[in-house]
């Protein structure tokens, strides 16, 4: 098929005349018609067509002509004209008018590759830190739907010493993710020695976060309220626990845990903040009431 793209077999210097063989494929024949055009101008930059102001395929008169003048050809050499002045690029039944190419820049690989795999994670299961960190952070981007992260973590009395904080080794899965915009935050009243922002604020000052990182939430009511009033609608929960730390079996008021990966070090639960979900309405509509049923839709919308 590539080859396919390459039959522009002979152009004058003015790229205004060529011979472009035919394979009976309409689409790499008026690509190569394209090239005829881009040959005009600037080689050493990367052109692509931008717009077009008109395209024009008669394939009858198109194949006729092929079969009326180049029959004895297998495969043909037909003739195109790229007329400069005018521009319009024709050949036989095809014509096209007003084309512009632009010149985009080469695009540059600035991460190094990423080797993906998928591979079927338990929910609750024994896992390295990183390795834990990785699948939740799928799992939160998988539901968020968003290309963008603002996550935080809370480090205060209730977080282990000498523990590094859980956002440098989100900051590293993120990275992996070109296509992610991550804002990253470390609440803490203590100076930490990390690449990642710190500021001294309370927790309850912070808003719009998808994600919320801290130490032993669920037994801390006030700290969860905190969290769940940072978070987005359907936001998510990092708690930090302990390595034998008993994980809730039962169903929790205001969070629904995901995930419960023991590591080495510690426990760690990803909880997702619960919504309320509206019920449904269902109203009856008939074309014989003398449309009554618009006053019930109007209070429905309403609430």
């Amino acid at each position: 098929m590539f080859g396919a793209f390459r039959a522009l077999q002979e152009c004058d210097v003015s790229a205004a005349k060529g011979r472009i063989k035919w394979e009976d494929n309409w689409v790499t024949f008026t690509d190569n018609m394209l090239q005829m055009a881009i040959l005009r101008e600037d080689s050493r930059l990367l052109y692509v067509p931008t717009f077009i102001r008109k395209l024009t395929i008669n394939a009858k008169r198109h194949v006729d002509w092929i079969a009326a003048n180049y029959k004895e050809q297998e495969p043909p050499s037909l003739p195109v004209s790229n007329n400069y002045m005018s521009g319009v690029i024709s050949c036989g039944g095809i014509q096209i008018n007003g084309l512009i190419a632009s010149s985009i820049n080469r695009r540059k690989i600035l991460a190094e590759p990423v080797l993906e795999s998928y591979k079927f994670i338990p929910n609750f299961t024994t896992l390295d830190i990183s390795q834990s960190v990785r699948v939740n952070i799928q799992l939160i981007l998988e539901n968020a739907l968003s290309y963008k992260v603002n996550a935080l973590e809370l480090i205060d009395e209730s977080t282990t010493k000498d523990v590094p904080p859980l956002t440098t080794l989100i900051k590293s899965v993120l990275k992996d993710l070109p296509l992610i915009q991550p804002y990253l935050k470390i609440l803490s009243k203590t100076p930490l020695d990390t690449d990642i922002e710190v500021e001294d604020k309370k927790l309850n000052s912070e808003t719009n976060c998808l994600l919320v990182v801290a130490s032993h939430i669920l037994e801390r009511p006030e700290i969860m309220e905190e969290a769940l009033t940072a978070l987005t609608t359907n936001g998510f929960i990092i708690s930090r626990e302990s390595p034998d730390y008993n994980i809730p079996t039962g169903d929790h008021s205001k969070v629904t845990i995901i995930t419960a990966h023991r590591t080495p070090t510690e426990t760690v639960l990803l909880l997702q903040k619960k919504t309320e979900h509206k019920s449904q309405t269902f109203i009856k509509i008939s074309s014989s009431d003398q449309f009554s049923w618009v006053g019930t839709v109007k209070e429905a919308i309403k609430k």
